[in-house]
């Protein structure tokens, strides 16, 4: 198995295993707010032969953050274990500074509590995911940086997932973990290999802020079964010296089971228009419609935070008759409640580490039971 497939699967299988919620309120970190530094050092995968050239040593990244622990006035936050929720500022520094220059980024990040232990529960183990919007100072231009296949454009989505133990003291918290980073532009300018950057990391926190804990009894009520109906859009660049980018449009049915207290299971069908594939073709213009469709089959394990959804899933397509890029395909991104049943959705969908394109849209929700 590569490096950047075993560092998938084991940031998902981590992030799937069962949170075991400790009844000790007295015990649970009661602040508020607090101020993290962390320091983490990465390697950059090269996931295709064309991109040994780019890692060169390592990389080391530094975040500042700001974040705010949920008090248990909500039932959602009781079923997560108090999540804390924050604002980062990061930076990622690399020795290949000629080619691919330094990434900087902000992003939105929660932390997801999964077990408490210790006399006074003072150890956790947390998951955390953040996306968000990275700078990268130096991208592909034919002329001045052509060795630098990897990203296309400065401005690109940040995306990380990771996993850590925290040891608690009054004032402060330390913590040491590792997680996953990536750089990605979702397809729209070419080239996006993306830059996926695994690291281990260790941080500070400083209690700025304490509250009181509210107590709160009720469940985390959700419907057992659900139907979402979903449009999607996204423009898509094929080739790195064209500026011409091509429209993509979706449908999509899928039906949404809950499973526990914070966790939905996915299944549905995708039917995709994508004018990107008919350029590909020699003749495009005798291609009908019909062969520019695709329709695939999908699944999905979703993690729900309040008014959001977070979702990684995997599909295959069923129908498929011309195929550059194989029959498997993967989204990673989520849904955000408008309304009880509107939805806006953002999605990068990929193909294993190789990003397609990003797809926006709308989800209409259809409570079955």
């Amino acid at each position: 198995m590569t490096p950047w497939k075993t560092t998938w699967y084991t940031l998902m299988h981590l992030m799937l295993w069962p949170n075991v919620y400790a009844q000790y309120k007295a015990n649970i970190p009661t602040y508020g707010q607090s101020v993290e530094f962390k320091y983490k050092i990465g390697f950059l995968i090269a996931h295709r032969e064309s991109m040994a050239h780019l890692p060169q040593s390592h990389f080391h990244s530094y975040e500042l953050g700001y974040y705010f622990r949920s008090t248990g006035d909500q039932a959602w936050e009781k079923a997560h274990n108090f999540p804390q929720f924050a604002v980062v500022a990061s930076a990622v520094l690399n020795a290949n500074n000629s080619v691919l220059g330094n990434g900087f980024g902000i992003s939105g990040r929660v932390l997801l509590p999964k077990r408490y232990w210790g006399k006074q529960k003072q150890w956790s183990w947390n998951n955390d995911i953040a996306f968000g919007l990275g700078y990268l100072e130096k991208k592909f231009d034919l002329l001045d940086n052509p060795k630098n296949i990897a990203i296309g454009s400065h401005i690109n989505l940040l995306v990380m997932l990771g996993t850590e133990i925290r040891y608690r003291k009054p004032n402060y918290e330390f913590s040491l973990g590792f997680d996953f980073t990536h750089f990605s532009n979702g397809g729209t300018i070419k080239p996006n290999l993306g830059l996926n950057i695994p690291s281990m990391k260790m941080g500070l926190s400083w209690i700025t802020k304490r509250r009181e804990w509210i107590e709160n009894t009720s469940e985390f009520k959700r419907s057992d079964l659900d139907l979402f109906l979903m449009g999607m859009g996204s423009i898509k660049n094929n080739y790195e010296f064209e500026n011409f980018v091509y429209p993509i449009f979706g449908l999509s049915a899928h039906l949404s089971k809950k499973h526990g207290t914070r966790y939905r299971y996915l299944y549905g069908i995708d039917l995709l228009y994508n004018e990107a594939n008919r350029n590909f073709l020699s003749t495009p213009a005798d291609q009908s419609m019909l062969e520019t469709m695709q329709v695939g089959i999908y699944n999905a394990w979703e993690l729900e935070i309040y008014r959001f959804c977070f979702s990684v899933g995997m599909g295959v397509y069923a129908y498929n008759p011309y195929n550059p890029h194989g029959w498997f395909y993967h989204r990673l991104g989520g849904r955000f409640s408008i309304t009880e049943r509107l939805s806006f959705h953002g999605f990068v969908r990929s193909h294993w580490a190789k990003a397609d394109f990003f797809e926006t849209g709308l989800s209409y929700k259809i409570s079955v039971r």
